[in-house]
């Protein structure tokens, strides 16, 4: 994530009503994308087993796949991310980023997108 894509959903940030210990607010990140992309983030989240997440700008698909499952569980789900969607999306991409692409590819009349969401070129090993 870029640091234009944090101040944006920073922008929109809601005051959860907590404090950390030292005082500062605990803030919930905006929901803008989100929401502008609901259909879309829904099809990703059922896809990685979490359709009853809440999510926001900020949320990426780590979030859904790190905390609750082996590493193995996590490849599978990636693989079957790709293979649902037609394009590969890694750990650090963010969940509406992956929606958009999912919302560009559905109005071009392409099932299957051909590049990967964040656009990053491959790595190489």
């Amino acid at each position: 994530m870029n640091k234009k894509e944090k101040n944006k959903a920073l922008k929109g940030a809601v005051w959860t009503g907590a404090r950390t210990k030292d005082g500062k607010k605990i803030m919930f990140a905006s929901e803008q994308e989100v929401q502008r992309l609901a259909k879309y983030v829904e099809k990703v989240l059922k896809v990685f087993g979490h359709p009853e997440a809440w999510v926001s700008d900020l949320s990426s698909v780590a979030d859904f796949l790190c905390c609750f499952s082996t590493e193995k569980e996590q490849s599978a789900k990636l693989r079957k991310f790709a293979k649902a969607f037609g394009f590969e999306v890694e750990m650090s991409d963010l969940v509406w980023k992956v929606a958009e692409r999912l919302q560009k590819a559905e109005k071009d009349g392409r099932s299957r997108p051909t590049t990967k969401a964040s656009n990053r070129p491959k790595k190489r090993s």
